[in-house]
């Protein structure tokens, strides 16, 4: 009752809301795995080269140019960007292959986007006149596009002030490297350019991620070694800070900063009281208070970066914690300044997608999903119902965190009517009527964005999994046009305020499972291929490891039954696994989180499928996704009695140890009795994400007819 009570409380309804700002306001996460250059092949390109040095006020071409050495003569063209020249004067200098060109200051992505496009060259390099080059910068970056594939090329970045370094601390170091990289024009385009209407660094760092994204290689040279020379300046910083933060960007380091930055700030208002009120010996320790969390700060920020603190005197310990708080105080003046960022960045996305539903006028209908999870992070039941919709004809735009692997800016087509998109709520102001789809509570408030929407409550996850808001649940629960339940208990909870309510399971890509059944020639994957070849039993689970997973379980089955290989596939969510000492078992083999298209070739490979989770009231109310996938893969489950598997008198049910084995053993004596195969195929036939979505339909349509 207290929960609720603060729940419900609107103070503490602000604080959740800045929070939410903090982790899922479109935010953009350098996820991709790199390549490293290889330096046994240096040589520059055979290609077009243009370079395009973005001068400060301060900058002198001529020996800027002069560092970078022999290697500038080998450019095709050279473009200075200076903001001195008076665009009123003089469209600038042109000498033919060097072009000295009018700057505006402050800049913006749109007018870059117009000096690439008018480039001569190939090959782009794009850099900041802040950075100074080693000698051998260039070659270094340009020689990884001697391979056709590769389309995007940074070095690395060293800070030579003090003042800089302890900044550079203080976020991640990946952004440090976009005032220098070089790239594909052709990619250039097919990342859609810089945005256009937003400051010049935010929009380099988001068309960096653009390239990313795209298909190909991109590679990090050791050996292009540049260095920051800006004037030191912590307000730099801030302002730095400031800019990700109206755009969402590089979002988590200021999150994990947020507490320490609070508690300092809190320190220093009651120092000052003490101070004041001529406290002095109080408020020297609040002093000595506020260095200690700022040296905690410090050690954070350093640790992020993957450096130790041991080679730091506690003196840059402390001033890289200011440095980290500093960021975060500019990152929350970005967030409560994101109106305007927000409106230019929606005006932009805005015209994308007018052409993208115009493209796709023939379709059923527009469905927006909100975001939840990641595109391509633990694949379950938000991306299932985005492909199958899809499939079924409607245009389905799917909104990413870019929480663990996504790192999309705009829309991005993955299948045939399939975006994914990271775009402010409100771009999808202008269509009238569309159909959101809301899978968390946290996103009721954006609901106000929509032009009279049909709303569809996916309520697939009890509250406290969520930590949902109940006013946000209830706002749903009152204005959805369809709510889903995902589980018996969830939609029992449901049915007294929605009668009208849809009991929506989980269910199974049937045809794509099917479509990665393992031939006998085939080679098992080199994780499982020793079991194979010695005829071990192999007892596997796939699926998310958190603290409702029953680790006791499974460490007394793996000891009772040494002989058996247990294999488990997913991802450590909250590291209860590495706490359990489950690992710590000879017969136990974690294998990590494997992508879904190729989940399959290790789990038609299992000899029997598992499930053992503790039975709670958030396992109560789960649908397990992965256990149609078993039926699917004609595997016989076993598992603890979780309301949902009860409903299925194919799944083997244990609470105990020694239950649980002997249930396994039953299951290993009969994994090859065709009946129970044919059996466990037919209940995944009709259990299928098509015919999930073709309850849905109907169900719309009646509520459509009943409003």
């Amino acid at each position: 009752m207290i929960t609720k009570t603060l729940l419900n409380n609107r103070l503490v309804g602000t604080i959740i809301k800045l929070y939410r700002s903090f982790w899922f306001d479109y935010r953009l996460q350098d996820r991709i795995t790199e390549a490293r250059s290889s330096q046994s092949n240096i040589s520059f390109p055979n290609e077009d080269v243009t370079l395009i040095v973005v001068a400060g006020n301060e900058t002198d071409m001529q020996p800027w140019l002069g560092r970078l050495g022999d290697a500038a003569q080998k450019i095709t063209e050279i473009i200075w960007l200076d903001p001195q020249i008076a665009r009123a004067e003089t469209a600038g200098e042109d000498s033919g292959r060097v072009k000295k060109l009018a700057w505006p200051d402050p800049a913006r992505g749109r007018d870059l986007n117009r000096i690439i496009q008018q480039a001569k060259g190939s090959l782009i390099v794009l850099i900041d006149a802040q950075v100074e080059p080693s000698p051998n910068w260039l070659v270094n970056i340009l020689s990884s596009f001697n391979s056709q594939a590769t389309r995007y090329s940074l070095g690395q970045m060293q800070p030579v002030s003090i003042w800089r370094s302890l900044a550079s601390h203080g976020q991640r170091w990946a952004s440090l490297p976009f005032l220098g990289f070089a790239f594909r024009k052709q990619a250039w385009a097919q990342a859609g350019g810089l945005p256009g209407n937003i400051p010049l660094h935010p929009a380099w760092m988001i068309f960096s991620l653009r390239l990313k994204s795209l298909p190909g290689e991109w590679m990090r040279s050791s050996s292009a070694v540049a260095c920051l020379r800006t004037k030191a300046n912590p307000w730099l910083v801030m302002e730095q800070a400031r800019q990700e933060g109206q755009i969402g960007l590089f979002g988590d380091s200021a999150r994990k900063q947020f507490p320490y930055f609070c508690l300092s700030l809190l320190l220093i208002l009651a120092g000052s009281a003490l101070f004041f009120m001529q406290a002095f010996w109080q408020s020297a320790i609040l002093v000595l208070c506020f260095s200690a969390v700022s040296a905690l700060a410090g050690k954070l920020a350093v640790s992020e970066t993957g450096e130790s603190t041991t080679k730091l005197h506690p003196g840059q310990i402390f001033l890289i914690g200011l440095m980290a708080q500093l960021r975060v105080a500019g990152y929350l003046t970005g967030i409560f300044t994101q109106e305007s960022m927000r409106s230019s960045l929606k005006k932009e996305h805005e015209n994308i997608l007018r052409e993208i539903i115009e493209q796709k006028k023939n379709t059923k209908g527009i469905i927006v999903y909100l975001p939840t999870h990641d595109w391509g992070f633990m694949f379950q039941r938000p991306q299932q119902l985005a492909r199958h919709f899809a499939q079924a004809g409607y245009l389905y735009f799917y909104c990413t965190i870019n929480e663990h692997r996504d790192a999309v800016v705009g829309f991005q087509e993955v299948e045939p009517n399939l975006f994914v998109c990271s775009t402010p709520p409100e771009t999808f102001s202008f269509i009238k009527q569309p159909i959101i789809l809301i899978g968390s509570p946290w996103y009721a408030p954006m609901l106000d964005w929509f032009d009279n929407p049909l709303v569809i409550y996916d309520h697939y996850d009890d509250l406290e999994v969520s930590s949902a808001r109940l006013e946000d649940h209830q706002r749903l629960m009152k204005d959805a046009t369809l709510v889903l339940a995902t589980s018996q208990v969830l939609f029992d909870a449901v049915k007294p305020d929605r009668p009208d309510a849809l009991l929506c399971p989980n269910a199974v890509d049937y045809a794509f499972v099917q479509k990665m059944r393992p031939s006998i020639s085939d080679p098992a994957p080199d994780e499982l291929a020793d079991f194979i070849q010695k005829g071990s039993p192999i007892i596997g689970y796939s699926g998310a490891l958190a603290n409702w997973f029953d680790y006791e379980l499974v460490k007394g089955l793996a000891k009772s039954r040494p002989n058996w290989q247990f294999v488990l596939i997913g991802i450590d969510y909250d590291g209860s696994l590495e706490q359990s000492g489950l690992l710590e078992c000879p017969n136990l083999h974690y294998l990590g989180w494997k992508p879904y298209q190729d989940l399959f070739k290790y789990v038609w490979r299992f000899s029997v499928a598992m499930i053992p989770f503790m039975i709670n009231d958030i396992t109560k109310a789960t649908s397990p996704v992965k256990l149609f996938e078993f039926f699917a893969c004609q595997k016989t489950v076993v598992a603890t009695p979780m309301p949902e598997c009860l409903r299925y008198p194919e799944v083997l049910v244990a609470s105990d140890v020694e239950t649980f084995a002997s249930k396994i053993e039953q299951a290993l004596e009969c994994k090859d009795d065709p009946q129970l195969l044919n059996q466990l195929d037919a209940v995944a036939r009709l259990n299928t994400w098509s015919v999930r979505v073709k309850q849905i339909e109907q169900e719309l349509q009646v509520s459509r007819l009943n409003e």
